[in-house]
C-alpha cells in the first residue's frame, strides 16, 4: 500500500511541475497545430505568422506553414463578397515569391471558386532564406500586394 502511495504522490508531482512548466512557458506546447504545422522547418523559425490585406474588395491572407525537401508550403485565404470572378485569375502568374535574389512562381496552387477559398500555395525552391516576401499582383485591383516575413 505504502508503494502505491508513494508512486501516485510522485506521479502526481510529475503532473503539476509540467503544468506548472507549460504555463510559464507561454503555452508554446498548447499550439499544437503550430507546432505541426512548423515541424522539421528550421528554416521557417523566424518566418512566422499570418499576413493579411483587406486592400480592395479581396481580402488576402497569407501563412507560410512548412518548408521540407525544397518545398514550401503557404496557406492561402481569399475572402469577398462583392468579386464574382476570383476563379478566373492564374495565380501562378500574379503570385510570386522572393527569397535572397530568387523570384518564383507557385508550382502548385489550391482551386479558387466562390467567395471564400483557402487552400496551399507550393513553391519549389532548394535555398530559403529566413526573410521572404510574397507579392499578388492585380488581384482585382491595380498594383501589387506585399506580405514580407518577418
Amino acid at each position: 500500500m505504502e508503494t502505491i502511495k508513494t508512486t501516485l504522490i510522485a506521479g502526481l508531482s510529475l503532473m503539476g511541475f509540467l503544468a506548472v512548466y507549460l504555463v510559464s512557458s507561454g503555452n508554446s506546447f498548447l499550439d499544437f497545430p503550430g507546432l505541426i504545422a512548423n515541424a522539421e522547418t528550421k528554416p521557417l523559425d523566424k518566418i512566422i505568422g499570418v499576413k493579411k490585406t483587406d486592400q480592395g474588395d479581396v481580402i488576402v491572407n497569407l501563412e507560410p506553414r512548412k518548408y521540407k525537401d525544397g518545398k514550401l508550403t503557404v496557406r492561402l485565404q481569399l475572402e469577398t463578397h462583392n468579386v464574382n470572378n476570383l476563379h478566373t485569375y492564374d495565380y501562378k502568374k500574379i503570385i510570386q515569391l522572393e527569397s535572397g535574389d530568387q523570384r518564383i512562381s507557385p508550382s502548385s496552387v489550391p482551386r479558387i471558386g466562390g467567395h471564400h477559398n483557402i487552400g496551399d500555395l507550393i513553391f519549389n525552391i532548394d535555398n530559403l532564406s529566413d526573410r521572404i516576401k510574397i507579392k499578388v499582383s492585380g488581384l482585382n485591383r491595380p498594383g501589387v500586394r506585399e506580405f514580407s516575413w518577418p
